[in-house]
């Protein structure tokens, strides 16, 4: 009996062997499997995300090959002198490497916005990445080339052609978006340790686990920047609709108030109109229709570019206007309507329709939180540190411009939310409004400050530095 037990416990010793080698054989598959799916999964959002950045810069028209073409071809050199700095922080906000134009019969490099390539050279990744730059000239669409190892990085690159669109669509040019992966690295890497022996086994596990969860928050991360590329190019596709659906209704009620004028002026037999409050609304609806078609091509322009057309104008001229068309929209009976200016104070440099248009928003909201009884204050002081205010901006060189509102207030909880695109609390909101307030004040290198007033609701307040004394 001992024997026959000896027996079995020698052939039954191998099982947990066995056992060990099959579970570490069934970890080292589901780690391989996991790495190959991770690594499909991040190349795919890389070539994604570099897509999305090709795509943003062609629908912004940052890049035109109208605007691109030289005279005697190539590329404008004024041309890509102006979108140089707006090249640069899209390589900067969206972690890239390089961001180039290639010339389309040479390809050599007509622009960089990198140090690592040499204008005027060829592209060095012509042999690895010319079937992904074929395709992308042959079909006219935007394509991304397998990801390589160039010494100690791996890397990806985007690429789409450059067209004219007057004329016969002329090819200019082939854009460039590249990037480099690190995280294939960290794979490789744990693809080096998950070969090792079987005491090595444990702690690679650990390993894979760590290397997992970070890469899952990379994916997320890479994730949540595609999705704001996504809000941000259906921001661009709906500006340009709504430019294009206001354009042809303004005009024909800009040139129906001009007839009407017309026909209030003479009366029919050149009697004149006794009523001064008609005359007064007809004039009202030409400067607002003309003020709205301007509104409207320029803030296109505006959200393409980031340009305004600056001016020195009157802090209380321009606080004026908001409270007049303020008070033309029919507030309901129970809100009061206040304007607070101080004295003395010097011309402000700003764009004043995008400007106006940015206090008109404020005070939308303003309304609409107060409902049907508040009193709103739409007001211009001078700056001064001694308020309590926290800023680089030096006392007396700047003007804060703003709207305050007796309202429920901006809960804490969504304060720093209020500002992005598409954001809204309201079942009807579209989540522009201050979105573009914020938008135009930094185009006028200000800052906006959300406060809560003393006695309850909010503040909001546009901090612009004044018009230079000449």
């Amino acid at each position: 009996m001992r024997r026959v037990s000896a027996k079995r416990l020698r052939g039954t010793g191998w099982v947990p062997l066995l056992f060990v080698v099959s579970a570490l054989a069934l970890v080292a598959l589901a780690n391989w499997w996991i790495y190959n799916r991770i690594e499909e999964a991040l190349d795919e959002n890389l070539g994604s995300r570099l897509k999305s950045v090709v795509r943003v810069l062609l629908a912004s028209n940052t890049i035109m090959g109208d605007v691109l073409l030289g005279d005697g071809g190539g590329f404008d050199k004024t041309a890509l002198g102006l979108i140089d700095e707006v090249l640069r922080q899209v390589e900067r906000e969206n972690d890239l490497d390089a961001i180039l134009l290639l010339d389309p019969v040479d390809y050599q490099v007509g622009y960089s916005s990198s140090e690592l390539y040499i204008v005027g050279g060829p592209y060095s990744r012509l042999e690895t990445h010319g079937e992904a730059i074929l395709e992308a000239v042959t079909e006219r669409t935007v394509t991304v080339s397998h990801t390589i190892m160039f010494g100690s990085l791996y890397l990806k690159s985007g690429f789409a052609p450059i067209m004219t669109l007057l004329g016969d669509e002329e090819l200019v040019g082939v854009l460039v978006v590249e990037a480099s992966a690190d995280f294939f690295g960290v794979l490789a890497t744990v693809r080096g340790v998950m070969v090792s022996g079987t005491l090595a086994a444990a702690l690679l596990l650990l390993l894979l686990v760590a290397a997992y969860l970070g890469l899952q928050r990379q994916i997320r991360l890479a994730q949540r920047a595609l999705e704001r590329e996504d809000r941000m190019t259906a921001l661009g596709r709906l500006a340009s609709q709504v430019a294009h659906e206001i354009r042809n209704p303004a005009q024909i009620i800009k040139l129906s108030a001009e007839r009407m004028a017309k026909w209030v002026d003479s009366q029919g037999g050149g009697r004149r109109c006794e009523d001064p409050e008609l005359v007064e609304m007809v004039r009202y609806i030409e400067e607002e229709t003309g003020r709205l078609q301007d509104l409207t091509e320029r803030y296109l322009t505006y959200t393409r570019h980031g340009e305004v057309q600056v001016g020195d104008v009157a802090a209380a001229e321009l606080v004026e206007s908001v409270a007049t068309a303020m008070e033309r929209l029919n507030l309901p009976e129970g809100i009061e309507l206040r304007v607070e200016v101080d004295e003395g104070i010097p011309l402000v440099s700003c764009d004043p329709n995008l400007l106006r248009q940015a206090l008109l928003n404020l005070g939308t909201n303003a309304v609409e939180a107060m409902g049907t009884a508040g009193t709103m204050t739409v007001f211009a002081r001078l700056y001064d540190h001694g308020t309590g205010h926290d800023s680089n901006i030096p006392s007396g060189s700047a003007i804060l411009l703003g709207v305050e509102d007796t309202g429920p207030g901006i809960p804490d909880r969504i304060r720093q939310r209020i500002f992005e695109p598409l954001f809204s609390t309201r079942e009807d909101g579209n989540g522009l409004g201050l979105y573009i307030v914020d938008g135009i004040v930094q185009a006028h290198g200000g800052e906006v400050r959300v406060e809560t007033p003393e006695g309850g609701g909010s503040r909001i307040v546009l901090v612009l530095p004044l018009a230079p004394v000449t």
